[in-house]
């Protein structure tokens, strides 16, 4: 598995990429659990969720370039493709960049959450 996730060599299957794929999404899916229950809805959690972001970034290339050599495909304009506007609209959504502050309507009167 540590081959799989860390090296940018060799080909594989499609049957590896699932594992592959399926581990890197069981990973953050724990770690979105175990840090929205630790931290709530806070600035933190966004933070540590852009955090994991990045350090998922390395393991997802890795793959997706193993996969592509497999296919007789060249790797990079794909990636760069894929990869950036995800990590972009990822900093985009954690400092919350182009948001309005939510507001409740009740009735006729508007509220602040």
């Amino acid at each position: 598995m540590k081959e799989l996730l860390t090296s940018f060599d060799g080909r594989i299957g499609r049957g590896q990429w699932w594992l592959g794929a399926l581990v890197l999404i069981a990973f953050a899916i724990v770690f979105a659990i175990i840090v929205g229950v630790l931290f709530g809805d806070s600035m933190i959690t966004g933070i540590l969720t852009l955090l994991l972001s990045f350090a998922l970034l390395y393991p997802a290339a890795a793959l997706a370039t193993k996969r592509l050599a497999d296919r007789a495909k060249p790797a990079m304009p794909r990636l760069v493709i894929f990869f950036g506007p995800s990590l972009l609209f990822s900093i985009i959504d954690t400092f919350r960049i182009g948001y309005r502050p939510y507001r409740k309507w009740v009735g006729w009167k508007q509220t602040a959450p």
